[in-house]
C-alpha cells in the first residue's frame, strides 16, 4: 500500500517533501501552495 499526505503552504521556511517507508509502505508528504492553485484556476 502506499499514501500521500498534502499539507497547505503556509509561511513557515520549513515546507515537507519528502518520500519514506513506514511499516513497508511507501508515504510521500507534499506542500500545495492553495493560493498558486486559486490564482490559477480564477484566471483560466
Amino acid at each position: 500500500m502506499a499514501g500521500m499526505l498534502l499539507y497547505a503552504k503556509t509561511e513557515e521556511a520549513i515546507t515537507p517533501d519528502c518520500d519514506f517507508e513506514m511499516s513497508g509502505n511507501k508515504i510521500r508528504v507534499k506542500m500545495l501552495d492553495l493560493i498558486l492553485i486559486l490564482k490559477t484556476l480564477l484566471h483560466n
